[in-house]
């Protein structure tokens, strides 16, 4: 048994988000039946074509047939396939758990401008519980950032394995040929 084999079985079992991607150029007489078949053999999964620079109406049909069209304004397949797998990654938590950190940050750094014009003023400081929540946002704000680094590692070693697995697939007809 080949790794291939069951991988969209065993996704579909345990009820995974697929995605169809599929780059087409000037595909307008082939990308319907296409799409048809992705959808006849896999019929939870969404499916994406991404147009590159097509100049027929291969946009206009694969909408018609029901899948999302995607644009790559650069010609060739490299790019194609670059803009593909950067949209598929949909999980970003380092840009989601960063900025909760700047804006926490911004806040502690806003509540401790005061405490210490007061008590550069009047060298004691009254503004005891808004200084404890400035110093407490602060380990706030440094513990969001560090999640978000320690999550987005994960989320891109995650990327790269499935990667690894899409590349051990076989290729369409590999073992049909004698």
């Amino acid at each position: 048994m080949s790794s291939g084999e069951g991988f969209a079985e065993n996704v579909i079992a345990r009820k995974q988000q697929m995605a169809v991607l599929v780059p087409g150029y000037n595909e307008e007489s082939a990308v319907a039946k296409v799409v048809a078949d992705f959808r006849c053999a896999l019929p939870t999964a969404a499916v994406y074509v991404y147009d590159n620079n097509s100049t027929d109406k291969t946009a206009v049909v694969v909408r018609a047939a029901g899948a999302v069209v995607r644009r790559e304004t650069y010609q060739g397949k490299g790019h194609v396939v670059r803009r593909m797998f950067n949209d598929v990654e949909a999980e970003r938590p380092l840009s989601l758990f960063g900025a909760f950190g700047i804006a926490l940050a911004i806040a502690a750094i806003g509540f401790a401008i005061p405490i210490f014009i007061a008590c550069v003023q009047e060298v004691l400081v009254m503004r005891l519980p808004t200084a404890a929540l400035s110093t407490g946002l602060t380990p706030l704000a440094f513990l969001s950032i560090t999640a978000g680094l320690i999550l987005d590692t994960v989320t891109r070693g995650c990327h790269e394995l499935k990667l690894l697995a899409y590349l051990a697939l076989p290729a369409p007809g590999e073992g049909r040929r004698s």
